[in-house]
């Protein structure tokens, strides 16, 4: 889900890093079932997106049967748990996704990893 404040090329930047978004979410290992930028003149307190917005977020969960939603800008804490609560499945913002895929990748280089030591 991304988000466009209505600045200037802020419709160009704002496709660009979704599509960065995508990518990043299919390294992760997820299925991107769908992706959409929504335009406001500021970015709401409490959802980032709006009530209307998360309501048809809620629509398109559901329908997708989907079981994550990830967000092109930084949640705050509370938006986050705000997201979460409305649309009953795991929010995500692009920090947080990005810290997960090092994270499985840390994981995963110290799994192959063989160490010899010797006295």
């Amino acid at each position: 889900m991304g988000l466009d404040l209505k600045t200037r090329d802020s419709a160009m930047h704002a496709q660009e890093s979704l599509e960065e978004l995508k990518a990043l979410a299919v390294s992760a290992g997820a299925t991107v079932a769908e992706s959409q930028i929504q335009s406001r003149a500021r970015a709401d307190a409490a959802t980032l997106v709006g009530s209307g917005k998360v309501e048809d977020l809620k629509a398109k969960i559901h329908f997708h049967d989907a079981t994550v939603v990830i967000f092109d800008r930084d949640l705050s804490p509370t938006q986050q748990r705000n997201l979460e609560s409305a649309l009953e499945v795991k929010v995500l913002d692009r920090t947080q996704l990005i810290l997960d895929i090092f994270a499985r990748r840390a994981r995963t280089a110290k799994d192959n990893c063989k160490w010899s030591w010797r006295n």
